[in-house]
């Protein structure tokens, strides 16, 4: 299994632990991680060497698609 990617049976198992947000790059089927936190997605893009990852996700960007639930909300 490649790096970063989970299965459907990890992302199940995260899944009923907590809600977490799946992080996914828009057109590239890769998953970046799951993040539980602001701090997770932070890291996610300073990564894969994103600038000024904290504003972009603190700043309330509109470059930020936020899926399956409102803004900085992981529960």
């Amino acid at each position: 299994m490649a790096r970063g990617i989970l299965s459907a049976l990890q992302r199940e198992a995260l899944r009923a632990a907590t809600e977490p947000r799946i992080v996914k790059i828009r057109g590239v089927d890769t998953v970046l991680g799951v993040a539980f936190s602001d701090t997770d997605l932070i890291e996610f893009l300073r990564r894969i060497d994103i600038p000024d990852p904290d504003e972009l996700v603190l700043g309330d960007s509109e470059v930020i698609a936020w899926q399956g639930g409102r803004p900085h909300q992981y529960e």
